[in-house]
C-alpha cells in the first residue's frame, strides 16, 4: 500500500506493542481504497434493491385488473403524449448534471452525462433520499470517467441547490398568480400570503446573486488524483 499506510507499532505499558488510532484510520482508509469498487457496486445494488422493494410495496395497493382496464380505456394519443412528456422530463433532468459539471469546473459532453443523470434521478425518486441515492448512482456512472468522489459530492450539492432555488421561485410565482388557495392552506389572509411569496422570491434572488462567488469556490474545489494513481504522501 505504500509507506503512508504502514502502521507503526508503539510500545505499550506492558512491554507489548500497540497501534495508534491514526494507524488504524490509515489502515481503514487503505482497505476502503482497495475495495472501493466492490463497495460501490454493493451500494448501488442495495439501492436498486430498495427501489424495487419500494415499487413492490406501492404495487400491493394497486388492483392490476383495474389498472389494465384503465390503460385500455385511455386513448392511444394520450398514452403517447404521456410517454413523450416523461421522455422530455428526463431529458430536462439530464441538464442538471450537464450544467453542474460546468459549475464545478469539470465540463463534460452531454452524451457522457445523460445516462448517469437519468439513472440517478430515476433511482433517487423511487428509492427516496435523493442526495444519497443519487450520489451513489452518479459515482458508479462517473467514476470510470475519472470523476472523483469529492467532485460527485460537489455535483450533487450543485444539483440540489439548483432544484431548491427553482422550487422556491416556482412556488412563489404560483402564490402570486393565485394567492387564495395558498392563503387558505396557510391559514392567513391573501395579503400575508402575497408578502410571504414576495419574501421567498426576494430571498431566492438574493441567494442567486451571491452564487457567483460561491460557485467559483465550488469550481475551485480540491482536485483529486485519478482513481488508478495514489495521492502523494
Amino acid at each position: 500500500m505504500g509507506a503512508r499506510f504502514q502502521a507503526t507499532p508503539r510500545e505499550g505499558a506492558g512491554g507489548g506493542t500497540t497501534f495508534g488510532i491514526s494507524d488504524r484510520i490509515a489502515g481503514l482508509r487503505a482497505a476502503l481504497k482497495t475495495h472501493r469498487r466492490r463497495i460501490a457496486v454493493a451500494t448501488v445494488l442495495a439501492i436498486v434493491a430498495l427501489a424495487f422493494a419500494g415499487l413492490a410495496r406501492i404495487a400491493e395497493g394497486v388492483d392490476r385488473a383495474q389498472l389494465l382496464q384503465a390503460i385500455e380505456a385511455t386513448p392511444d394519443w394520450r398514452l403517447a403524449a404521456a410517454l413523450g412528456a416523461s421522455a422530455l422530463s428526463f431529458l430536462a433532468l439530464t441538464l442538471y448534471d450537464w450544467t453542474g459539471f460546468a459549475a464545478i469546473g469539470r465540463p463534460r459532453p452531454w452524451r457522457q452525462v445523460a445516462p448517469g443523470a437519468a439513472a440517478a434521478f430515476a433511482v433517487a425518486q423511487t428509492a427516496g433520499l435523493g442526495p444519497v441515492t443519487g450520489a451513489a448512482v452518479r459515482w458508479r456512472f462517473y467514476a470510470p470517467m475519472g470523476v472523483g468522489a469529492g467532485e460527485v459530492l460537489r455535483l450533487v450539492a450543485c444539483c440540489t441547490l439548483s432544484f431548491a432555488m427553482g422550487l422556491a421561485l416556482t412556488a412563489g410565482a404560483a402564490v402570486l398568480w393565485s394567492s387564495a388557495p395558498a392563503a387558505a392552506m396557510l391559514g392567513v389572509g391573501e395579503p400575508a400570503a402575497v408578502l410571504l411569496a414576495l419574501g421567498v422570491i426576494g430571498a431566492t434572488l438574493g441567494a442567486l446573486a451571491t452564487c457567483g462567488r460561491w460557485g467559483a469556490r465550488l469550481a475551485a474545489g480540491p482536485s483529486e488524483a485519478p482513481a488508478d494513481q495514489p495521492r502523494p504522501a
